[in-house]
């Protein structure tokens, strides 16, 4: 969506637009959740989390346009199956797995590193 909102000369842009999203929640968001959660209890983080999905959901319907300029081309479930079948597109697959896998494996060392190896005060 957000491609084909663009020219074609800022398409790069938007794309790294979109995903410099993802590693700022995760700097924001990951002390964010915490501090929530060591305040008002697990739960609230998830509570806080739906309420802002809900608000992400609803600023969208209102602000981006209803039609972007793509059209989607119709395929058969058959034929989407079938794209599973070339070798290309499982490397891709794992390709872009592997990051992924390493990141949030990474995520779950950080708290016990930082807290046991930096002496960090577990309710900072």
């Amino acid at each position: 969506v957000a491609v084909g909102l663009v020219r074609e000369d800022q398409r790069g842009m938007a794309v790294a637009v979109i995903l410099s999203g993802l590693t700022v929640s995760n700097v924001i968001g990951v002390p964010a959740g915490t501090a929530i959660g060591n305040i008002w209890g697990w739960r609230a983080t998830f509570w806080v989390m739906g309420a802002l999905g809900v608000a992400a959901t609803l600023a969208m319907a209102a602000l981006l346009p209803r039609a972007t300029g793509y059209q989607a081309k119709s395929a058969s479930l058959a034929s989407e199956v079938r794209v599973l079948a070339r070798q290309q597109v499982w490397t891709s697959l794992i390709l872009m797995l592997m990051p992924m896998l390493g990141q949030f494996c990474l995520f779950t060392y950080i708290t016990p590193t930082l807290l046991e190896v930096t002496g960090l005060d577990e309710n900072l």
